[in-house]
């Protein structure tokens, strides 16, 4: 067996970064400079791993892995208009999700009246997103937004690979993987009829089982669940539902099987004296056969937002090599 591991612990400062306190009287307030001021550590580790088994002369398998773990802390961000500790952006890992803490959707207007205001819009109603008044002030508005506990670049990323040799017989099996990866769910497709008459809407979306729906439309207490995967239904944006918040936090890790390959190698004296060929390798790939996810609706490994993006291929390939 053989096994490698790296630790590393970097120190970084002076990172260019734009001046955010100077004050007013400088004249600077439009033209604001970019110095060396920034600063961030970051440590993890990363490693190889590797066995291998024969059998006999005919047979053998090998296993391998590969990991990364690495993590990060901003130790300097010169901001401006921090209010709470919470607020800065020193102190906790670059990249880190930020948004409301959401504590499920409003039962009833007691619900509301009891609940701290929430200053996003006018009239917040049964069925609409209920968040928590984190520095208690009694409202709810852009103090209550928070780090919260991932970014959207995953913290850990592996991958093991199987290895079988029989004769001339060939498989390898390749999986690949990442965890400790959270994003914001949202936009077109996910906000039904926030612009209006344009858009497209996901098959969640329009699920009547999903969303929450007043007994007055339903004819039943049972869809104004206060627990339902989507909020009141409006038309036009929904100042108060379209945020980034806890409600849309999604997990992104997964686990894919990445790639099989089965081949065949021939060669003999024969196949030589008859065509010249010196051995020919009969191949078939496949490549993105499946994945393991939290997700669901589209591939984990582009989530973000809607999912708008080109989705990896599932590709199956028949391969011939020919050594002459």
């Amino acid at each position: 067996m053989d096994m490698v591991a790296d630790f590393f612990h970097t120190e970084t400062t002076g990172i260019f970064q734009k001046r955010a306190n100077i004050p007013d009287e400088t004249g600077l307030t439009n033209v604001l400079p970019y110095t060396n001021i920034g600063g961030m550590k970051s440590w993890g580790v990363d490693g190889t791993l590797a066995y291998s088994h024969p059998f006999n002369k005919d047979m053998s398998l090998t296993v391998r892995a590969n990991y990364t773990f690495a993590r990060n802390e901003v130790t300097y961000w010169e901001q401006a208009g921090v209010n709470f500790p919470y607020q800065s952006y020193t102190g906790v890992p670059y990249g880190i999700q930020r948004g409301l803490i959401a504590l499920g959707l409003f039962e009833d207007e007691n619900d509301i009246i009891s609940s701290p205001k929430q200053t996003f819009m006018d009239n917040v109603m049964p069925g609409d997103i209920k968040y928590k008044d984190v520095n208690g002030d009694g409202q709810i508005n852009d103090d209550d937004v928070v780090p919260l506990s991932y970014a959207n670049v995953p913290q850990f990323q592996y991958g093991f690979a199987i290895d079988w040799n029989y004769k001339d017989f060939r498989i390898g099996i390749l999986f690949e993987g990442v965890s400790r990866v959270e994003y914001f769910q949202g936009g077109t497709g996910y906000y039904p009829f926030a612009w209006e008459s344009r858009g497209n809407l996901l098959t969640i979306v329009t699920d009547q089982e999903n969303r929450w729906t007043p007994a007055s439309y339903s004819g039943t207490k049972a869809t104004e669940n206060p627990n339902a995967r989507f909020p009141r239904l409006t038309y036009g944006n929904n100042a108060n539902n379209n945020r980034i918040s806890t409600f849309w936090l999604a997990d992104g890790r997964y686990l894919r099987l990445k790639n099989i390959d089965i081949s065949y190698n021939l060669s003999n004296k024969w196949l030589k004296s008859k065509t010249g060929i010196e051995s020919a390798t009969f191949s078939l790939v496949g490549d993105n056969l499946y994945v393991w996810d939290k997700v669901k609706l589209w591939d984990p490994a582009q989530a973000s937002s809607n999912g708008g993006v080109y989705p990896l291929q599932t590709l199956i390939t028949a391969q011939i090599y020919l050594t002459f």
